[in-house]
């Protein structure tokens, strides 16, 4: 059937029902709620996370592998003491996610 405009018609109305079912559970990642304090820092660089990471690796402005650690509690601390004044990024694994982040290293 086609209109005045000679465009198709379709005299029936069809009712799709559409429900909000993926099959995906929400996701809820521990990232937003691990802290690493203080920073900048001069000695001890805390950390506290709802679960424990897998691993920690920090380096410098270079690139280069300067620390790293396996299978940590969920809360510790690591010494900076020995770590020369400068930036520092800290990538850490929980459950099979990776996250970097930039920590400030002062005399």
């Amino acid at each position: 059937v086609f209109d005045s405009r000679d465009c198709v018609s379709f005299p029936k109305v069809v009712s799709v029902d559409v429900q909000n079912c993926t099959g995906i559970k929400a996701q809820t990642s521990s990232f937003n709620d691990i802290r690493f304090y203080p920073n900048p820092v001069s000695d001890k660089l805390f950390f506290d996370s709802p679960t424990s990471l897998n691993q920690l690796h920090v380096f410098n402005a270079l690139g280069q592998k300067v620390y790293s650690q396996t299978n940590l509690a969920k809360s510790g601390s690591m010494d900076m003491r020995s770590f020369p004044a400068g930036v520092y990024y800290l990538n850490y694994t929980i459950s099979y996610e990776t996250k970097t982040i930039r920590v400030v290293k002062v005399d």
